[in-house]
């Protein structure tokens, strides 16, 4: 209990801390990772993960997920979901592709590099979108097609490690990746559906404009969906995003006050998950080789696998433009962390892939951060 009691406590003065690294520019869940490494067994073996932390930083997973998906502006991803798609997909290939070569090659187990390639997959919205709103480039077309991109990848990121979850802990190894795709898109489709359908019924009964009620009737079908998907032997954070994304194609009135009570929520818990992957590292040699290459090479996968996919919209974009596109592509955000962080719950992902791809989210993101202004600056000198 005093172990449950002092991680929640620690994540809650890590909550408070959350907007000032945010005002550093700095990406808060890596740095709360590392915090996590400090604490855990790795550093000063402070507070350990037990049972009654799994489950907590399993609910507060869903959630997180739940207030992604609701977040969601279908409109604004169907004006641009051609060229979007075209990107997502593109970056979604090329980056696990090279994530996944890449970390092969240097001796990983196949399971390891599979994880690392999905959760290369993953773009951060979170990091792009506030520096092109800040510059004034969110409603062009290059910010268009980055939110479409971006939803896409997301989506695709956290459909992979469904598979992956089920399939390589599934005694047929291999094959029942391929089969846990196909019950997962079953899953998908039948889960989505029946949110919106229970919503549109739901939201016609007067009682549903009280917010007190409304909150909780969305809560439980974020629980209902995690539920769903974990019994169906795939992730419980799918099951939250679906949800999520599913009420997101509503647009009755209350959603956008729904939207920011969710946001919030995920914002101010977000830390304890985070918090509870780096406790998770046990075993980390700093100077150690192979950690450093694996890093670099990493670091090198993640920015050729989706800045290459920009010529996928060659026809559509002008060179600064692709450039542009291509830089708030690269940093990879909380789903990318949260692949990784279940590939190190089940043991597929070592301590050391774990460290790397903490360290490239580190570095790709302060990448986006200097990179996007000036970029931006020079597609409005040509205007």
């Amino acid at each position: 209990m005093l172990n449950n009691l002092m991680w929640i406590g620690i994540g809650f003065l890590l909550m408070q801390g959350t907007s000032l690294f945010e005002k550093m520019k700095i990406f808060a869940p890596a740095i709360i990772i590392l915090i996590g490494v400090l604490l855990g067994p790795f550093g000063l073996d402070f507070i350990h993960i037990d049972e009654v932390n799994s489950v907590l930083t399993e609910l507060v997973l869903v959630f997180i997920l739940f207030s992604a998906g609701l977040e969601i502006c279908w409109p604004r991803f169907l004006t641009a979901i051609r060229p979007g798609l075209l990107v997502g997909v593109g970056g979604i290939v090329l980056s696990f592709g090279f994530g996944f070569a890449a970390t092969y090659s240097l001796g990983s187990a196949m399971e390891e590099a599979l994880y690392i390639g999905v959760a290369l997959t993953a773009t951060s919205i979170g990091i792009s979108v506030p520096l092109l709103s800040n510059s004034g480039l969110l409603t062009t077309r290059v910010g268009q097609i980055l939110l479409a991109s971006a939803i896409v990848d997301d989506i695709a990121a956290l459909y992979f490690l469904s598979a992956l979850h089920v399939g390589l802990s599934d005694s047929n190894g291999y094959f029942a990746v391929i089969i846990s795709l196909m019950i997962g898109a079953m899953t998908v489709v039948i889960a989505a559906l029946s949110v919106y359908a229970f919503h549109f019924a739901v939201s016609k009964i007067d009682i549903y404009r009280h917010k007190n009620l409304r909150i909780l009737m969305l809560a439980l079908i974020a629980l209902i969906t995690a539920l769903v998907t974990h019994l169906s032997g795939l992730s419980s954070a799918l099951g939250g995003f679906i949800g999520g994304a599913s009420l997101a194609l509503r647009h009755c009135s209350h959603l956008k006050e729904d939207i920011l009570f969710f946001k919030r929520l995920a914002e101010y818990i977000s830390p304890l998950f985070f918090l509870s992957i780096g406790m998770q590292i046990t075993k980390v040699d700093i100077s150690n080789q192979h950690l450093m290459v694996l890093t670099v090479v990493i670091l090198f996968a993640a920015i050729a696998g989706k800045f290459s996919c920009t010529w996928l919209v060659a026809n559509q974009l002008n060179v600064s433009e692709q450039r542009l596109l291509g830089v708030a592509l690269i940093p990879r955000g909380e789903v990318g962390l949260i692949v990784a962080g279940i590939g190190l719950q089940q043991k597929h992902l070592s301590d050391h892939g774990m460290v790397a791809l903490v360290l490239m989210t580190l570095v790709t993101t302060v990448m986006a951060t200097v990179l996007i202004p000036r970029l931006a600056q020079t597609i409005h000198a040509q205007d």
